[in-house]
């Protein structure tokens, strides 16, 4: 079917007012990851008109070609020859190469369309279809259960990926009083120009139907506009993505902004590429594998996934118009230490560390202790969700009194402090409870199966079914380090963590305490030399087993005599032995109690207990990958001078400059890390080839 008779393209006189140029300031709010923003807002606005007592919202999206005469191209077309003169006489160089590719495409048989179908939905009932296509600013979101756009201006996200900045729109639902009711329109944002009849200026949003704005109705529809059923559908035209992959860009939008909702049941989004026979569908079923394949496991959004699927760790009371939120926890390695806000339909909002900026409910500084975490919260109620959407910005990422009038912020601003301490609050006390189960578990491990080394290759099974139904995964945990370099000079890895390896010296075995003669263990036996001790012992308990591949646990009470510090090296226990006797240790993977003590260094550890502790402190060390012993056993050590460990360390790092060494040599030869090198080369100004 071609265009429907009568029908054209419409724009209102300037009247003398204002004139419009090529650059459009609502459309800057998604020019950034345009098709996550595409997929973002128009994905809300369909979970905004969810059809009760149905089920989840489905949104089908694909590419098509369209005939171009059911956009009525030969109207459009003159609109745009006058706005490509417009602009080429204002000197808009991108403007003049934007109109002639929309010609170009005009001007061709068929136009590619990215076609976005909700199912499920209410359509675009009375004022909700003059909020979408003729106005701005101006959101229909205010009624019951309404938790979407409170801008009215995520209508323009989709003309970002438009080559013509024209979208077609399409609605069906019946109406009390209506029937059945079917309307499809255009809307295109171009510039102000001469009208193509008389050289009247116009304005530069123009709508297509009857001349006197009229959408087209139920027959008047070209057919690839018209629903088999209730709901609301959009076709991008000139869909041209400079994005590689859209495909893939669609579906990590939809898993990253709405996990939530998918999780729930509330939506499924089924992505077409062109020609497919079947999507690719992302809902609860496949959010894992989706995950799984597309998103590194450290990405936030796998945490806050995993986190939601949990039960709340704890819900706030109300404080003012912040009625009940829940809370829900992850906290395992790599987690991002972040609390993300998700609205009342499922759409992550904000999880910016930004507190007063953009995200009122992130904790703030004193989070120096705790293990690495994840959190989502969410509002119980509607009316706490419209209150905090006040604070929204246009693009529904950032949350900031500031938003609100002035002659509420100070009370806003005291009752968000308050909610957020209820938020610290269950956050902390979360992470300890799952840090006294991971305690509780290594000593429960190593007493329960004293025979048996679950790192073994076939012990894996009870290793892996033991430790991950007993207790949560390991966290990282950055250590404080003992040495005198001052925080700003820290070198951060790749992790942004700072390496642990504080400057002690490779002592040898005496003065002082000797090693301790726990028994010997037999192969295949993992070491737990606990039964004596030698006099004057810092030590009064130890338990060392492995509890992953190249991950030891080691869980050890101080003898209080001892002041509550001790230093100690672990070595082989088992049929292996080491030149020096001791293992080296990578990295201090966590320590139980955060605020505890440790350094590190040539194998050698320092522990200080903190005052007035008296459990068992545990820590988790990373020996590498490749070292796997049969069993193990300890040795304490003089506490080494710290100082004189520095001065060291640094007259070694001169000698190997001297011979053109590289940092990553020094640090092999050291027994360092190279972050650890590049440290010290900067806060003592050393140099290549210098010897001082």
């Amino acid at each position: 079917m071609s265009a429907a008779s009568g029908a054209s393209w419409n724009f209102a006189p300037t009247g003398g007012g204002i004139i419009h140029g090529y650059n459009n300031a609502s459309m800057e709010h998604f020019k950034q990851d345009p098709i996550g923003k595409l997929v973002r807002e128009t994905v809300q606005n369909s979970l905004d008109a969810h059809q009760d007592g149905l089920e989840q919202v489905i949104v089908d999206i694909s590419e098509c070609d369209i005939d171009t005469a059911d956009i009525g191209s030969e109207s459009l077309e003159l609109h745009i020859q006058q706005s490509l003169k417009w602009v080429r006489s204002r000197g808009q160089e991108e403007g003049v190469k934007a109109y002639q590719k929309s010609l170009a495409i005009l001007n061709k048989p068929t136009i590619p369309c990215l076609a976005i179908i909700d199912h499920n939905t209410t359509g675009l009932q009375e004022r909700k279809w003059d909020s979408l296509i003729y106005e701005e600013g101006v959101p229909e979101k205010d009624g019951p259960g309404a938790h979407g756009g409170s801008f009215g201006i995520g209508k323009n996200a989709p003309y970002n990926v438009s080559s013509l900045r024209t979208v077609i729109y399409s609605t069906r639902y019946t109406g009390a009083k209506t029937g059945r009711v079917e309307k499809m329109t255009g809307r295109t944002q171009l510039v102000s120009h001469p009208s193509p009849d008389d050289g009247k200026m116009l304005q530069h949003i123009g709508f297509y139907g009857r001349e006197n704005g009229r959408p087209l109705c139920l027959t008047e529809i070209p057919s690839p506009f018209r629903l088999d059923e209730t709901g609301t559908a959009l076709w991008v035209t000139g869909f041209q993505p400079e994005q590689p992959n859209w495909q893939k860009a669609a579906i990590l939008a939809a898993v990253d902004n709405f996990f939530y909702a998918i999780h729930h049941r509330k939506l499924v989004m089924n992505v077409y590429a062109r020609a497919a026979a079947e999507p690719v569908q992302v809902c609860y079923d496949t959010i894992d594998s989706i995950l799984e394949e597309f998103r590194s496991p450290k990405h936030k959004t796998n945490h806050y996934y995993r986190a939601i699927r949990n039960d709340p760790a704890g819900t706030t009371e109300a404080v003012g118009n912040i009625g009940p939120l829940s809370v829900f926890i992850t906290s395992e390695k790599d987690a991002p230490s972040r609390v993300a806000y998700v609205n009342r339909r499922g759409m992550l909002i904000t999880d910016s560390r930004e507190r007063w900026r953009s995200n009122p409910f992130y904790p703030g500084s004193g989070q120096g202790a705790w293990p690495d975490y994840g959190a989502v919260v969410t509002a119980m109620d509607d009316a706490t969700d419209k209150y905090i959407r006040r604070m929204e910005n246009p693009a529904h990422d950032i949350i900031a009194v500031d938003r609100l009038p002035e002659s509420e912020q100070e009370t806003a601003k005291g009752h968000l402090r308050q909610v957020g301490g209820q938020i610290r609050d269950i956050i902390e006390r979360a992470i300890r409870d799952q840090d006294r189960a991971a305690a509780s578990n290594i000593i429960e491990l190593a007493r329960l199966f004293p025979d048996i080394d679950p790192s073994l290759p076939e012990n894996l099974e009870l290793n892996s079914r033991t430790v991950e139904q007993r207790t949560p995964p390991h966290k990282v945990t950055t250590v404080d380090d003992a040495s005198d370099l001052a925080e700003e000079d820290l070198v951060p890895d790749e992790n942004g963590d700072f390496a642990i390896d504080p400057d002690f010296p490779d002592l040898p075995d005496g003065p002082g305490p000797g090693p301790g003669p726990g028994p010997k263990p037999t192969p295949d036996v993992p070491a737990s030399p606990r039964d004596t001790k030698p006099a004057n012992s810092t030590i009064d308990e130890m338990v060392i087993m492995r509890t992953g591949r190249g991950e030891l646990s080691v869980a050890l009470s101080v003898n209080p005599k001892a002041g509550g510090k001790t230093s100690f090296s672990i070595e082989p226990g088992g049929e292996e032995s080491l030149p020096e006797g001791r293992i080296l240790i990578d990295a201090v993977k966590e320590v139980n109690p955060p605020h505890a003590q440790v350094g590190v260094a040539n194998g050698v550890i320092t522990v200080t207990k903190p005052k007035g502790y008296a459990k068992p402190i545990i820590l988790t060390l990373d020996i590498g990958e490749n070292a796997a012993y049969t069993g193990y056993k300890f040795s304490e050590r003089q506490s080494p001078d710290e100082t004189t460990a520095t001065q060291h360390r640094v007259g070694e790092i001169r000698k190997l400059l001297a011979t053109n060494a590289t940092q990553a040599e020094i640090a092999k030869a050291l027994g360092i890390s190279r972050q650890r090198v590049s440290q010290l080369v900067k806060k003592h100004n050393l140099r290549k080839g210098k010897s001082r």
